[in-house]
């Protein structure tokens, strides 16, 4: 017997030891294996992310020159300023009266821009703002001039390589659509010495990075730089050290050159050997004693908990039993408690899908490539304007603002804001409907700074357009009225249409009682979806009403806010 427990002692020995240096071997195996494949995802990661930072920064310049430069297309086309060029460049004269107006509009441009800091306009006769009667040779060279007249109307972006502050200005050829598309003048503007510091925003809590804009005689405009290793105003050139991309803007012939250490793309490695050393150590040494004593004890009640999980559809469900062990009974109360919590929180879910689906949207637009769709826009306005395609131009004007406002990155906006949307997308709409369609608004004044989500009211002169005029071939007008207090204002939708069908009234109303009725992007824009967005955004108390008679005319779609 004695014999038999020393054999079985030095059997169960031998198999201890045994099964250490088993572990050892898995554990140091896996240990391995994991840390060549995170340090290199974390490599790859890490370098994916810092091209994708470098990407983003290329586009945020390309967005905010183009941005400047819609901003002075705009002031180009002011009815005001094109009179008064046309006035002093033909006719010979201009009135006081209009010199203030110039004068007005380019403060008001200036002062709605943080970009710009200063704005000269001339005409094709001599300078009209500031009023000196200086001719434009006088500000630039006649390269500079010819660069102009070149583009014909497109935004030619010049740098001084004499001026040690490394002031950059932009010359714009103005044309006259008001005036049988006639030369008019120039626009030269100067943005404000800090407008480029953006450049260096996503990189100021990263050491190691340095980036520089030139023009395209190489002539440094900009720099940037957090190396700790690099001494004054020189950035190192050695591609062993250092990751360096260039970058070439068609759209200004400016150069964006990144320097970025190699030791950036890798510093989280050693810290990363470090714990895995330190975790599979202390965590086999624990695994292994800890299955050894509770193996058996834990295993009866996890497979209760996991008959319990195997008949689990849509909702969990609690394990009801009852264990000795008072651990396993604690574990097992944490279970039911997590199993209550979670589906409440799956009843939060659905009531919050909208969220998620305005998030999809986002998701999408960051995927768009706002610029590529306005500059091709853009390219067909003027290819348009060069053919005289006057009235195509101007819708394609139209929508190009619409594109823009949609790809906006606020999610609230001012109420005045989106009328200006609402009107952009009704001047498309007439655009396909012709003398079919007309409109008019009854707007309380007070209202229109009042912040609302952005596309909060677009869907319910989307669904006038959708059931009132497309649905007849009478003549629809559609009346959009807001009124009431900042606090509880109504917003009315009204049009002379043939109404609803039933059918489909029925379903909309149905709708309304859907917890999920978003499921999809294309499907956000409905007047279920706004409903939601009501519900979400301002509680119980506002409301949307709908009413329709079919076969007489009228629509009425109310929405009611209570802040």
């Amino acid at each position: 017997m004695k014999k038999i427990k020393e054999f079985l002692l030095r059997t169960s020995s031998q198999f201890a030891i045994s099964s250490i240096l088993i572990m050892v071997l898995i554990f140091s195996a896996v240990a391995f294996n994991v840390y060549q494949k995170l340090s290199d995802y974390i490599t790859e990661q890490s370098a994916s992310a810092i091209d994708t930072l470098i990407t983003q920064t290329q586009e945020r310049l390309n967005s905010t020159l183009r941005e400047l430069d819609s901003n002075m297309q705009q002031f180009c086309n002011a009815m005001l300023v094109q009179e008064a060029l046309y006035s002093n460049s033909y006719k010979n004269q201009i009135t006081s009266t209009q010199l203030a107006a110039v004068r007005r509009q380019i403060m008001q441009t200036v002062a709605y821009n943080d970009a710009i800091d200063n704005i000269e306009l001339f005409s094709a006769r001599e300078m009209i703002y500031p009023f000196t009667r200086a001719s434009i040779d006088q500000t630039l060279s006649s390269s500079e001039i010819a660069l102009a007249d070149q583009q014909n109307g497109k935004i030619v972006w010049l740098s001084n390589p004499d001026d040690s502050s490394h002031t950059i200005r932009a010359v714009k050829r103005i044309i006259l659509p008001d005036y049988d598309f006639s030369f008019g003048g120039y626009l030269v503007f100067t943005p404000k010495n800090d407008f480029l510091d953006f450049l260096e925003k996503d990189f100021k809590d990263m050491n190691g990075m340095a980036l520089t804009l030139s023009d395209s005689n190489e002539q440094k405009i900009y720099q940037y730089s957090n190396l700790s290793d690099t001494a004054g105003s020189e950035l190192p050139q050695d591609p062993e050290a250092y990751k360096i991309v260039q970058s070439h803007s068609p759209y200004t012939g400016w150069n964006l050159t990144f320097y970025v250490s190699q030791t950036l793309q890798s510093k989280d490695i050693p810290w990363l050997l470090k714990t895995l050393l330190l975790s599979f150590s202390v965590g086999g040494l624990i695994f292994f004693i800890a299955c050894i004593f509770i193996c058996r004890m834990i295993s009866s009640p996890l497979k209760d908990m996991e008959k319990v999980m195997a008949h689990t559809e849509d909702r969990l469900q609690p394990n009801l039993k009852k264990y000795s062990n008072t651990d396993i009974n604690n574990l097992n109360a944490s279970y039911n408690a997590m199993v209550d919590a979670n589906n409440q929180l799956i009843e939060e879910v659905y009531e919050k899908e909208l969220l998620r689906t305005q998030a999809e949207i986002k998701a999408l637009q960051a995927q768009v490539n706002p610029h590529f769709i306005i500059n091709a826009l853009e390219s067909l306005y003027w290819v348009m304007i060069q053919n005289g395609d006057l009235k195509n131009a101007e819708v394609l004007l139209s929508l190009a603002r619409l594109f823009q406002y949609i790809l906006k990155g606020k999610d609230w906006i001012s109420l005045d804001e989106e009328l200006h949307f609402i009107e952009q997308y009704l001047q498309i709409e007439k655009f396909r409907f012709g003398h079919k369609l007309s409109w008019n608004y009854e707007v309380n004044e007070m209202l229109k700074e009042i912040k609302i989500p952005k596309l909060f009211i677009h869907p319910l002169v989307e669904n006038a357009v959708k059931y009132a005029v497309e649905t007849t071939t009478k003549n629809v007008e559609i009346h959009i009225e807001i009124k009431g207090t900042p606090t509880d204002y109504q917003v009315i939708v009204s049009d002379n249409g043939n109404g609803i069908p039933p059918e489909t009234m029925q379903k909309i109303l149905l709708s309304f009682k859907e917890k999920n009725p978003v499921g999809s992007v294309s499907s956000s824009y409905g007047l279920a979806n706004l409903y939601k967005r009501i519900q979400l955004y301002y509680g119980k108390n506002s409301s949307l009403t709908i009413t329709t008679v079919p076969q007489f005319p009228g629509t009425q779609v109310k929405m009611r806010i209570q802040i």
